[in-house]
């Protein structure tokens, strides 16, 4: 699906590490897949490792891409990306924070951004989430956020 929108797009630190490599366990985390807005896999002996997001999530970062087959995936870190373009689901307003929605079929994203399909966001009161709405693209349902380091 082709769209027009008045947003900026992404933007990144070019030098602020913006891309970090982090492992995945098949057994928690099937099938990555680029555009998977993720977090921090916590279990037990399992180091520097994501899964994917689900409802309520505060996202660490988004997966640029699947490197082969060595267990290892590129991760924008959130926390190092100036700001990234985001479908919503919800009502959204400027300043307002960001948490991962379900992303069952009801949530699915529909608009490729930058050629896939990026996990969906919703819009949360700060501190309950991670980075700022700075635009939104309404009739196109589309948000820019704003990341600090």
């Amino acid at each position: 699906m082709a769209f027009n929108t008045l947003l900026s797009g992404d933007r990144f630190g070019s030098r602020a590490s913006s891309n970090v490599p982090k492992a995945f366990a098949t057994a928690r985390y099937a099938a990555p897949a680029v555009g998977h807005l993720v977090k921090q896999d916590t279990t037990a002996l399992f180091n520097d490792g994501v899964v994917q997001c689900v409802n309520n999530d505060v996202p660490y970062g988004l997966i640029e891409s699947v490197n082969s087959s060595n267990g290892t995936l590129s991760i924008w870190k959130l926390v190092k990306t100036f700001s990234l373009v985001f479908e919503y689901r919800g009502a959204v307003s400027l300043g307002q924070q960001i948490q991962s929605t379900d992303q069952a079929a009801a949530n699915a994203p529909a608009i490729r951004i930058g050629g896939f399909l990026r996990g969906t966001v919703k819009a949360v009161a700060s501190p309950n989430g991670v980075g700022i709405i700075v635009a939104i693209d309404e009739p196109v349902g589309l948000i820019v956020v704003e990341f600090g380091s």
